[in-house]
């Protein structure tokens, strides 16, 4: 194989003034890789591009979920490491920074920022544009792309004289000072498809707020309880009617439609609806309180777990246990049969002892008592025959220390 001379001189041109950092990155099904140039430019119009560095990775083998647009995302961390060691390493000021990749897919996600997608291609978006911000990227021609040398695979012999390898794309050898930006292509039903497919789902929680002052007001100012409401509203339902206007007693039948207008209307089923389809109501309503303090007495002021089982018969209050707690808790008559825990005092030492409080010898004041009866054997050998005794406990009063050792009798001690 001929030897091929690289030069150790990068920046073609003397005296620049101007010198702009590129870089390519690319994948393929067999490798991944990148590689970056520098462009220099001076005030006579002279221009020079030349490879200055270059890093390539073999793609994983055997993982069927490692799809080419996230081997192109791989790349782009390459190269954004790559750019970020070059500019660490070299203290001259680049005039402009920039990243290509010909990966539609690969761009889209880099835009899109790290917390739209999911693990994976958040983890590498948020390391790309850690180091390189997106701003810097942009979409390239898969032609014109140095890098697809190394994500394909070259001989030797197809690099020694290849311009687009030691040089870059033409445009980066050109007079022109300003490399002209390529605004990311439209994307296709199946690009725009890869794209969502690594995107996070976001859970969207629907709050419905209660805000009705004015309601509250008057069910505070002139209903005090339920059944008062209730038989209010069967009265205006009797006077909607021209037939049925009397001032006679309300039916059963009419307070059980008025109740179904203020707690919401059912309908007719085999099923009990109202359990299977129980109405939404505010902790914070007026409504709310007058049902739960109605129901609470219903219940013979049952407690709150008691008080919100059965309302929840026919509402559902939101949150429903600190609505029933509240209820409970403002309940006058609960509160005055509430009994108040009692508290045992201690007694004082009796007095008829007083060496008991006093330091003393051990056994000075001593308590006995016996246990038993218990079988005792005085010897251990063939034929021994076993005795009853007691077991003679004595206790010192002083510093509760216990002795115990047997006895033949209950009434005397040895």
């Amino acid at each position: 194989m001929k030897l091929s001379p690289v030069p150790r001189r990068v920046i073609g041109v003397r005296k620049a003034t101007r010198i702009y950092l590129h870089g390519f990155s690319d994948a393929s099904e067999r490798a991944m890789g990148a590689c970056v140039y520098i462009r220099a430019a001076n005030e006579g119009g002279n221009t020079s591009s030349h490879l200055l560095c270059a890093k390539s990775k073999l793609a994983p083998i055997g993982n069927g979920r490692t799809t080419l647009p996230r081997l192109e995302l791989c790349a782009a961390v390459i190269l954004a490491r790559l750019m970020a060691s070059v500019i660490t390493a070299i203290s001259t000021p680049f005039i402009e920074i920039r990243a290509y990749s010909d990966s539609t897919v690969a761009l889209a996600w880099i835009y899109g920022g790290a917390s739209r997608w999911k693990t994976f291609v958040a983890n590498r978006v948020a390391e790309i544009t850690t180091l390189l911000p997106a701003i810097n990227w942009q979409h390239g021609d898969t032609n014109n792309n140095p890098a697809d040398l190394i994500s394909r695979g070259a001989l030797p012999a197809q690099i020694i004289n290849n311009s687009l390898w030691w040089h870059g794309p033409c445009w980066t050898s050109t007079t022109s000072d300003h490399v002209s930006s390529q605004v990311l292509p439209a994307l296709d039903v199946t690009l725009q498809r890869q794209v969502e497919r690594e995107q996070r789902s976001i859970a969207v929680a629907c709050i419905a707020t209660y805000d009705n002052d004015f309601l509250d007001a008057m069910l505070s100012r002139y209903y005090p309880n339920l059944q008062l409401l209730i038989r209010i509203t069967a009265r205006m339902l009797r006077f909607s009617h021209r037939e049925f206007r009397t001032t006679n007693r309300l039916t059963p039948k009419e307070i059980d439609n008025a109740m179904r207008v203020v707690g919401g209307r059912l309908q007719l089923s085999e099923l009990n609806y109202e359990s299977k389809h129980p109405i939404l109501l505010p902790s914070h309503s007026t409504l709310t309180a007058l049902i739960l303090h109605h129901e609470h007495r219903e219940q013979l002021h049952c407690g709150p777990q008691s008080l919100l089982a059965a309302v929840r018969r026919r509402f559902w209050i939101i949150p429903g246990t600190s609505a029933a707690r509240k209820t409970c808790r403002a309940c006058v008559e609960c509160v005055r049969a509430r009994p108040v825990p009692l508290h045992q005092m201690m007694g004082q030492l009796l007095d008829r002892l007083p060496d008991r409080l006093k330091p003393n010898p051990p056994f000075s004041i001593t308590g006995i008592d016996y246990a038993g009866p218990i079988s005792i054997v005085s010897r251990r050998t063939r034929g021994a025959v076993s005795s009853k005794g007691y077991i003679a406990l004595f206790i010192c009063f002083s510093t509760r220390a216990v002795h115990y050792q047997s006895t033949r009798s209950s009434s005397l001690i040895p």
